[in-house]
């Protein structure tokens, strides 16, 4: 059996992407689309996936990514 690593930030990071490219394409046919409704529940205020998000977003926006750095954040 193949074990796969997880990364909860990598995936919270992969699924505003997805919901963010579906909303894009959803907007550009005139479509209304239930990303917002998502997006809004749980990437808002004080929600856990927000939080990882905001966590994913400063560890992929470093430039230095040396360990000491990343424990900063």
């Amino acid at each position: 059996m193949v074990k796969i690593k997880h990364s909860k930030y990598k995936n919270t990071g992969l699924l505003f992407n997805l919901l963010t490219r579906q909303l894009t394409s959803d907007v550009l046919e005139g479509k209304e689309s239930p990303c917002i409704k998502v997006i809004e529940k749980y990437f808002k205020g004080k929600s856990i996936l927000a939080k990882e998000y905001k966590l994913y977003e400063a560890i992929t926006s470093l430039r230095d990514t040396s360990p000491e750095k990343a424990s900063e954040h």
